[in-house]
């Protein structure tokens, strides 16, 4: 179930700014805007958004976890004692093999293999995510032609 702001974004056409790797969801507090972490991010995924409070807008080869970023940080801002993203990524409905056409971009573009490719008697094989592989790097959203793959917050057992 979507949140409100969540459900508001996507009626306005915008989604929320994703987070650096190991920062929760309040780092913008505890962040000084100064963009060190900016320029040293191999991927160029991390950009500055409003006061310069960097956010990573997801490109190439998504967030490859290096560290970079949480090395030229002077705040206590990454916590890399923790896994770097606590969202996974989820197929929704506009990908494409809903419409019959095999398209296995995410798949190829997985560095962890967390997307695979379900076989269907008589039709088009469908995407599947691991959640337990997959680490949340956005690697396969740049590549998905119908931008079908967003991020979430996992599920818990109890809801």
């Amino acid at each position: 179930m979507k949140t409100r702001r969540e459900l508001l974004f996507q009626l306005a056409g915008k989604k929320p700014a994703l987070r650096p790797p190991w920062t929760t969801a309040d780092y913008a507090g505890q962040c000084s805007g100064c963009g060190n972490c900016i320029p040293v991010c191999p991927e160029g995924v991390l950009v500055a958004g409003r006061g310069g409070i960097p956010h990573i807008d997801p490109r190439g080869d998504g967030c490859i976890q290096c560290g970079a970023c949480a090395e030229a940080c002077p705040e206590n801002v990454f916590d890399t004692g923790r896994a770097a993203f606590s969202w996974r990524a989820a197929i929704t409905d506009q990908c494409l093999t809903d419409m019959g056409v095999s398209c296995r971009s995410c798949e190829e573009s997985c560095p962890e293999l967390a997307i695979r490719f379900t076989p269907a008697p008589g039709g088009i094989a469908r995407p599947t995510i691991n959640e337990q592989d997959c680490t949340g790097c956005m690697a396969c959203l740049p590549v998905c032609p119908q931008q079908a793959i967003e991020v979430r917050e996992p599920r818990s057992d109890a809801s």
